[in-house]
């Protein structure tokens, strides 16, 4: 299992694609983060 991050500006379907023409898939799976998440790391401070 391989969990990739991009960036929110970047479009998921090249980055597919080109995974599909160089990678054997199985399975995939895209997902955003939750808004739960977003908040929590918005009200949580750093060090």
């Amino acid at each position: 299992r391989q969990h990739l991050t991009f960036p929110p500006t970047t479009s998921a379907a090249p980055l597919v694609a080109h995974l599909a023409a160089n990678y054997p898939l199985a399975d995939l799976t895209i997902a955003e983060p939750t808004i739960e998440s977003i908040i929590t790391q918005l009200y949580t401070p750093t060090a």
